[in-house]
């Protein structure tokens, strides 16, 4: 009895290095396959950041105020009546000092 369990397990199963190798086969498979999904998701998540960065450059436009200096302010208030001719200078006097 002991004889032939032993032949029908070699048939069936084949040697304890076998198994070893079976069970190393899949663990490859398995860390090949995790492998593959981790660069797929990768991927998928460079894609969807290039297409929100370039989908807000179209729907945000780029807005630089225009750089005044205070001079020009000075000049504009000076046109608009604003200050008189007096404060004008007065003013200008101090920036220059600056």
């Amino acid at each position: 009895m002991m004889r032939g369990f032993y032949y029908n397990q070699n048939l069936a199963g084949g040697s304890m290095l076998s198994e070893v190798f079976r069970i190393i086969a899949c663990i490859m498979m398995i860390s090949f396959i995790l492998l593959l999904i981790t660069i797929v998701v990768i991927l998928i998540i460079k894609e969807m950041k290039r297409r929100n960065a370039a989908q807000s450059a179209v729907t945000k436009p780029n807005f630089n105020p225009p750089s005044t200096t205070s001079l020009e302010i000075l000049n504009t208030r000076l046109a608009k009546g604003d200050i008189t001719i007096e404060e004008y200078q007065q003013i200008k006097t101090e920036l220059m000092r600056l």
